[in-house]
């Protein structure tokens, strides 16, 4: 597991999104509005097994430690996208196992292609693909605090945006990074009732905006202990939702 000590990231938000991860794993997709005994609640709350919402973190803050911002984004676009595929951890999806075989096929079979070709590739890929899969938003809080601490050529909204859509295009992972990233920036969102929850069935369905509507709500509690109380009974992407309901809960604290 990844320490983090840098002075531009908020290491309590981190390790709150990666534990949230790590409480949620053992529930991902089996079902929504559980009742789980206490003991399998105890249980989960001390997993140390992460999936890949903690990998893409771990992943990304390995990358921006070992090789800095040196004022070229295709260069360090590209190589953040193959320290990704060579690095990865376990629990990823369709959209994001298909990119990283495209990305190791360019980077060992097409040397002769330049940068700004390799990039072309997989951003038409992911155009083709339109994935609005939930796996684009581990990498908008550590990447967004990257970009306003170390890359000040680009504004952060538009880095984030270009990042995350080498893997996630679909208007549906765009509106929901957006938001998250407002709610980053400490805007006042307000989140679905558990109604809405339930009639739009949001914990169901792992798209990016559907994710974050759960974590709103999960993430509407008075206590960390709660949180994971609720995204345990609300199920369905388990992982995913406790996770970003854990960032939403520590970022609210700062507020």
């Amino acid at each position: 597991m990844m320490s983090v000590n840098s002075g531009w990231l908020d290491s309590a938000v981190i390790e709150a999104y990666k534990k949230g991860d790590r409480v949620g794993a053992p529930f991902e997709g089996k079902g929504m509005w559980l009742e789980i005994p206490e003991d399998r609640i105890d249980a989960a709350l001390c997993n140390v097994q992460g999936t890949d919402e903690s990998s893409i973190v771990d992943c990304f803050l390995g990358y921006v430690q070992r090789f800095r911002w040196k004022g070229q984004l295709d260069q360090w676009l590209w190589g953040w996208l193959v320290y990704h595929q060579q690095h990865h951890g376990i629990g990823y999806g369709r959209t994001y196992r298909n990119h990283f075989n495209l990305v190791s096929y360019l980077d060992r079979k097409r040397p002769c292609l330049t940068l700004d070709e390799r990039l072309a590739t997989v951003r038409n890929i992911a155009d083709e693909e339109d994935s609005f899969g939930n796996g684009c938003l581990a990498l908008v809080y550590p990447l967004y605090a990257y970009a306003r601490a170390h890359i000040p050529e680009y504004d952060p909204r538009e880095l984030v945006m270009l990042v995350t859509c080498n893997t996630h295009s679909s208007g549906n992972a765009l509106r929901a990074v957006n938001l998250l990233m407002d709610c980053i920036d400490g805007l006042p969102i307000e989140p679905p009732t558990m109604e809405e929850i339930r009639r739009k069935h949001y914990a169901g369905h792992a798209t990016a905006w559907n994710t974050l509507m759960a974590a709103l709500f999960i993430a509407d509690v008075p206590s960390e202990e709660d949180l994971y109380r609720r995204g345990i009974h609300v199920g369905g992407d388990a992982d995913s939702t406790i996770a970003t309901a854990a960032l939403l809960w520590q970022l609210g604290q700062h507020l």
